[in-house]
């Protein structure tokens, strides 16, 4: 019981950390709140994860995917991500990724461009069916309280809890924090196959990502999804979407500050 209330705090300080930008800056309350709540989070070796066997439909989503779906073998390693690792050295390589030719690992990105080192498959030691997928970890806690730290002005305490995190990571040495970049690139490789990345990315632009130009979107990274065409279809609530390419999925008053294809949490585009 004690491991399930732990999870629920983390929960609840992701959560807050959604709640945290703000038109002209972050918000201190819930900056606060997501550090209460971490400081009772999940703890070392507790990560909520999936439980999975070998037996076909047990296995693990991603092993699925890719050994069971006919098409996992069209996902490769990004080219960021892989490269990225690879000039940090990092010990995770070999868990995320398949070695690459020439070597040692490598991505492609989406205009097809590939690493020096080729493109990776997504083959690593965590490609397995028994592997159980990291929900919300120890890791991710620790950098919680690592950006919302130092998006406080309490450096000390965001570096402490930055050194908790890579300090988790056999291999990893440690390091000092010169930016936010700093938190959100660590957040960014341990986050691997996380959806909450995406979140991260709404809330630091990191990492810093080129978007293809189109008007639609003034030219930005969208920020949200649309509603689904079964959604559209049966709720007459759903914006057009010209309405969404404007001001987002949630039709607010007073209109946000910064218009856009976001969500109202979401008040300012990423350049």
């Amino acid at each position: 019981m004690a491991q399930w209330i732990d999870a629920a705090h983390t929960l609840k300080a992701r959560l807050y950390m959604h709640t945290a930008e703000t038109a002209a800056g972050f918000d201190a309350t819930a900056l606060n709140n997501a550090i209460t709540n971490a400081l009772l989070g999940i703890k070392a070796g507790s990560d909520f994860k999936s439980k999975h066997s070998s037996q076909p439909g047990e296995d693990n989503l991603w092993y699925q995917f890719y050994a069971r779906s006919g098409f996992g073998r069209y996902v490769v390693a990004g080219r960021a991500l892989a490269d990225l690792m690879v000039a940090r050295n990092d010990p995770r390589l070999r868990e995320y990724f398949g070695a690459s030719t020439p070597g040692p690992f490598g991505g492609q990105d989406p205009a097809g461009g590939r690493s020096p080192g080729g493109v990776s498959s997504l083959t690593g030691t965590r490609n397995a069916p028994t592997f159980s997928q990291p929900i919300m970890t120890h890791i991710e806690n620790e950098l919680i309280l690592a950006e919302a730290y130092f998006r406080l002005g309490q450096t000390a305490n965001a570096q402490t809890h930055f050194d908790n995190a890579r300090a988790s990571v056999p291999g990893l040495a440690a390091k000092t924090i010169t930016s936010i970049a700093d938190i959100m690139e660590e957040k960014y490789v341990a986050m691997y196959q996380n959806i909450e990345v995406w979140n991260d990315y709404k809330r630091s632009c990191y990492p810093a990502i080129t978007p293809v130009p189109t008007s639609s979107f003034a030219n930005q990274v969208p920020g949200r999804l649309y509603y689904g065409t079964t959604e559209q279809n049966v709720n007459p609530n759903v914006p057009a979407r010209n309405i969404q390419n404007q001001v987002g999925g949630n039709i607010v008053t007073p209109p946000p500050a910064n218009p856009g294809f976001r969500n109202p949490n979401d008040p300012n585009p990423c350049p």
